[in-house]
């Protein structure tokens, strides 16, 4: 019996050592494990993106309405942590901009993205390409083939 434990200890011990051996510190053994980091912006936009930043609680744009909008824009930048790269038109020193939603007088993705809005209302765009000024681009404010960020508040609807 002995002869048998000694056996099964020896059997043990022995395939203990043939194991990997992986050093760690007793912090690393403690340690939280690391946040992951969030996913990378992509570098091309393929769909209109509409996130509201604040409800409004007046009238509703609809297609054909008269509304007038407050805005800025930048072309997209993909590295930038608000996505936010050269701003290249806004109405912070004019008067809001005045348009019948729905009918091509402006950009598609605007259109589009400010299609529900409420009075009051603040919401972020990010439009591709095809939904803005797609491979002509615009002057030379605006490269071919760009992506444009807009904040975008709805001030009224006549």
């Amino acid at each position: 019996m002995l002869q048998k434990s000694f056996f099964m200890i020896s059997l043990l011990a022995a395939s203990a050592m043939s194991l990997p051996c992986h050093a760690q510190s007793a912090s690393a053994l403690t340690a939280a494990p690391a946040a992951a980091s969030p996913p990378a912006a992509p570098k091309v936009i393929y769909s209109l993106s509409k996130k509201d930043i604040v409800i409004g609680t007046g009238l509703t744009a609809s297609s054909g309405a008269n509304i007038s909008v407050r805005y800025t824009g930048w072309l997209y930048d993909s590295s930038a942590p608000d996505l936010r790269g050269k701003m290249f038109d806004s109405t912070e020193k004019r008067e809001p901009l005045e348009f019948q939603l729905g009918k091509g007088q402006v950009v598609k993705g605007w259109d589009q993205g400010i299609l529900g809005m409420r009075v009051g209302g603040k919401r972020t765009l990010i439009i591709p390409s095809s939904l803005a000024y797609g491979k002509d681009g615009s002057d030379d404010t605006i490269p071919p083939n760009a992506a444009l960020v807009f904040d975008v508040e709805l001030v009224d609807i006549r």
